[in-house]
């Protein structure tokens, strides 16, 4: 089984509540550790989060996912990124070449007091769909369960995809 099977199976389990996701929203990097440490039963941080992006002063040092999408695609694990001249990655090039499994991210939101993108992550499901933790006002058109959401994709802007060894 490939890893983005097994991702994609954790992912069914989260949502039938066998793999418990934070309630509380803003934690969608902790969602998704949570997923990939119950698939692929490695630590998520200590096996990918190498690139950190810079803070300011008053920012917290937990990681962020733009920490995490700076690491994937540093490594080499990011299979999709904008075409030239785009900042997010079109729905077009995202049906063709995305895989359920692979995780989703983008940079430039959720800013801190300081002005600095903590950034966003989610894993692609079936159909285009979307597993993510976020607030439920964010996302009116998707599928929502407390802070767990089940979006589409065409509402999920996304500046790196990255598929997981």
């Amino acid at each position: 089984m490939t890893s983005n099977e097994r991702i994609s199976k954790s992912c069914t389990k989260a949502l039938a509540g066998e793999l418990q996701l934070p309630v509380a929203s803003g934690y969608c990097l902790k969602a998704v550790r949570l997923i990939v440490e119950h698939a692929l039963g490695i630590n998520f941080y200590e096996s990918y989060l190498t690139h950190r992006v810079e803070r300011a002063p008053a920012d917290d040092v937990d990681p962020w996912a733009r920490d995490m999408e700076r690491s994937l695609r540093s490594d080499g694990y990011g299979i999709i990124e904008p075409s030239e001249g785009q900042r997010y990655i079109g729905n077009r090039i995202m049906r063709e070449y995305a895989k359920p499994g692979d995780l989703l991210f983008r940079w430039d939101v959720a800013p801190t007091k300081a002005g600095t993108y903590v950034g966003h992550v989610g894993v692609l499901l079936e159909h285009d769909l979307v597993l993510e933790n976020i607030n439920p006002r964010f996302r009116p058109e998707g599928f929502n369960r407390r802070n767990t959401s089940v979006t589409p994709l065409v509402f999920f802007r996304t500046t790196l995809v990255a598929r997981l060894a």
